[in-house]
């Protein structure tokens, strides 16, 4: 009898341990890594190129650093709000998550080989008239998605669909997120390294400036060492 009673006890625990599991120090520091990471380039793109470098486009049918940088804000904050609203009303069983791990998630996001149409939702249309009206709206997101990864919200205990890699719990989400943001800041950066790109010339520059002040120093140690030897 008494076992009857703690096996219908157990049995009606295990959906409640399974709902309730916040990301784990090992799950969330690789998530929180990648935010850091692609944070420090976001603000740095946005802080250090013109009007006309953040709005020239390789090619009509190709982004802009601008449209770049409203893709990754615009598709954060959607996310952002569905996991702190719908998600958390949405309860799941294993049977019902992705199976993908997140390992395998963040190298179909990093793999710039393979194309993705964005939804229209996400689609850029000029929300941010500034780099500076961008940015100020991507420090406020960023800040409260990182202070939800960091939280205990249930994050495994709650699924939402993804168009393309179906069910996903809290944890596969903040990495799609992550890795999302990292594989557009890759193709930021291609277009900052096109050829015909406003500020190619000036980053050459710049790279030459770097290279003969190495010369510079290279030669002054040449010569440091010659009159060492001179004196020896």
């Amino acid at each position: 009898m008494m076992r009857r009673i703690l096996s219908t006890i157990v049995l009606a625990l295990v959906p409640a341990l399974l709902q309730g599991q916040a990301l784990t120090p090992a799950e969330r520091e690789p998530i929180l890594e990648s935010l850091k990471m692609t944070t420090m380039k976001l603000m740095h793109m946005s802080e250090h190129h013109t009007a006309e470098e953040w709005n020239w486009k390789p090619a009509p049918d190709r982004w802009s650093l601008g449209e770049v940088a409203e893709h990754i804000l615009v598709t954060e904050q959607g996310i952002l709000e569905a996991l702190k609203g719908p998600f958390n009303e949405s309860t799941t069983s294993l049977s019902e998550k992705a199976q993908m791990p997140v390992t395998q998630i963040a190298a179909i996001m990093r793999d710039r080989s393979a194309k993705f149409q964005a939804p229209a939702q996400v689609t850029p249309s000029g929300r941010w008239a500034t780099p500076a009206a961008w940015r100020e709206a991507f420090e406020a997101n960023r800040k409260a998605l990182i202070e939800f990864a960091k939280s205990g919200a249930d994050v495994h205990g709650h699924v939402l669909p993804h168009p393309a890699f179906g069910m996903m719990d809290g944890e596969q989400w903040l990495a799609f997120l992550a890795y999302h943001t990292e594989r557009h800041v890759m193709q930021a950066e291609e277009v900052m390294h096109d050829a015909n790109f406003p500020g190619h010339h000036a980053m050459d520059h710049a790279k030459d400036h770097d290279m003969d002040h190495d010369m510079d120093h290279d030669k002054a140690a040449e010569h440091e060492m010659e009159h060492n030897e001179k004196h020896e």
